[in-house]
């Protein structure tokens, strides 16, 4: 069952992408449309996610650009789940609750995801499995939500960090699983 569902996730995401895009004002009456627009990342990153995970693209891109196994199936589906999925929901519940300037996770998390793409696609000169949802989706909606959010500038760093942190962390991990291969 593990197997199936750290190698399958990417289908739940881009069949409930539609379902949180419809309860996207309904979070925006009871929060305001700054938790609209927090709430937003999620429903796009999954959609971001199905053109960079369909059949199994971004591992297999990563994995074949190093020369090894940097990334398993395993890897791509906490990372996904817990760095994006649930941080993004942690960052609404605690703008919501005790933290709004933890909101501008969202936003971070957005923009630096779309900037890493572009980066790559032009180092590279090619397209990268999720470039085209980046761009299209990431940095407008990144755009949008940092119009709408207030953050002091201890938030925005707190913020900045987070999702630095956690690129961060997954950086480490691929290099400690290449460095063990060899």
């Amino acid at each position: 069952m593990w197997e199936r569902l750290s190698a399958n996730w990417v289908y739940g995401g881009i069949l409930a992408a539609p379902l949180f895009l419809v309860l996207a004002p309904l979070v925006g009456f009871s929060g305001g449309e700054e938790a609209m627009f927090i709430f937003l990342a999620l429903p796009a990153y999954m959609i971001h996610q199905y053109e960079e995970h369909d059949g199994d693209r971004f591992r297999v891109f990563v994995n074949n650009m190093v020369g090894g196994e940097a990334l398993t199936v395993g890897d791509v589906f906490w990372i996904n789940y817990l760095g994006v999925w649930v941080l993004l929901m942690a960052a609404l519940w605690l703008h919501l609750t005790i933290a709004p300037g933890a909101g501008l996770i969202a936003p971070y998390l957005l923009v630096i995801n779309g900037l890493v793409h572009i980066a790559q696609a032009v180092k590279m000169r090619q397209y990268n499995p999720g470039l085209w949802t980046a761009v299209l989706l990431f940095l407008p909606l990144a755009a949008a939500t940092f119009a709408e959010l207030e953050g002091a500038l201890l938030a925005h760093l707190i913020s900045f960090a987070v999702v630095i942190g956690l690129h961060g962390l997954i950086i480490l991990n691929a290099m400690r699983r290449l460095a063990a291969q060899k």
